[in-house]
């Protein structure tokens, strides 16, 4: 008898039961924050990056670069929410996987890391390159996989995409010759790429 009690006791504080083991504090809460920002928020990364750029050419390096480290807190902010989904909502990830507005995250990568490149930020550049290239290359496939027609607008990401990998490796090129490997000048094939993606979205759209 005191043996079965002690086995109770112990199966109580550890939280499992027949039902199995008891839900995670607090996890109900994170998906609802999570469901609260779409996937396509990316395309704010993307929108105040390019302001940033312009700035930058329009040599008001101040307001360029208020605009750069908030394209750069957006994108952390965003990072560790896409790592909170792999965590609590992985059939959501691999699903959103499959659409072609997650590509909103390498399109927006691609544009902050032009802009760390132009300010001559090459490592934290590069380390981006290296991140939206794994990310390009592992959404291509599911995201082409389960194509529907008509698209919608949003498609057109797919081409945005694939040529601001290639922007982000000739800017790097350019701005550290010296340094940087010729890989990054052999990527003036992806601009073409996104042309054969442009043209695809507007030949399914109809």
């Amino acid at each position: 008898m005191n043996r079965e009690s002690r086995h109770t006791n112990a199966v109580s504080r550890s939280g499992d039961g027949p039902a199995g083991p008891s839900p995670v504090p607090g996890a109900p809460r994170v998906k609802q924050l999570l469901d609260a920002i779409p996937p396509a928020s990316w395309a704010v990364v993307m929108g105040s990056g390019i302001v940033s750029i312009d700035l930058y050419s329009d040599h008001r390096p101040v307001l360029s670069a208020i605009m750069l480290w908030f394209t750069a807190g957006v994108w952390l902010l965003l990072a560790v929410v896409l790592g909170a989904r792999l965590a609590y909502q992985r059939d959501w990830f691999v699903r959103e996987a499959c659409s072609p507005a997650s590509f909103t995250g390498v399109a927006g990568t691609a544009v902050l890391g032009t802009r760390l490149a132009m300010q001559n930020y090459h490592v934290a550049a590069a380390a981006l390159l290296v991140v939206l290239g794994v990310g390009w290359a592992l959404l291509l496939l599911p995201v082409l996989r389960h194509w529907k027609t008509p698209t919608a607008g949003i498609s057109f990401v797919l081409s945005v995409a694939t040529e601001g990998l290639a922007v982000v490796g000739a800017t790097l090129a350019i701005t550290c010759r010296q340094t940087l490997p010729d890989i990054c000048a052999r990527l003036d094939a992806l601009p073409a790429w996104g042309m054969a993606f442009r043209s695809a979205v507007f030949w399914t759209s109809s």
